[in-house]
């Protein structure tokens, strides 16, 4: 049940909440910094931390399947067990750990810079068209 509404609904949303915070966060201390005062830089590098953090969530959420994948190349590796037929047979029926995101969708090792390049090309995106 829980793992339904975290993969379904709670990772989603706070996946898509940090990339919204990070690029108004973005948008705002390059525009800010000109024209507004020393606290309305502040709050936009505090909006850039809240996004910055779900950059991290989804670096860590990424660390695990590449944690899984050498468990299991260590596990195939073994010189000991490697000759017995059952045994290899079951590691090489074993998927890796992944975190899902959404229906079918899951984190990997490029999750977080794909996430970055996007906040950055949306906040680049939002400079050039609001004058």
């Amino acid at each position: 049940m829980y793992n339904g509404i975290f993969q379904k609904v709670i990772i989603p949303a706070s996946t898509a909440g940090g990339s919204a915070d990070l690029i108004i966060g973005l948008y705002a201390s390059i525009k800010l910094k000109l024209s507004g005062g020393i606290h309305m830089f502040i709050f936009s590098i505090l909006i850039m931390m809240d996004g910055k953090a779900v950059i991290e969530m989804t670096k860590e959420a990424s660390n695990v399947i590449s944690a899984s994948e050498d468990f299991l190349e260590t596990l195939n590796n073994l010189g000991n067990f490697k000759t017995e037929k059952w045994f290899r047979k079951k590691i090489r029926s074993l998927p890796s750990i992944k975190i899902g995101m959404g229906s079918s969708n899951y984190f990997d090792k490029l999750t977080p810079l794909v996430l970055l390049d996007f906040c950055i090309n949306q906040a680049v995106s939002l400079m050039l068209m609001v004058p």
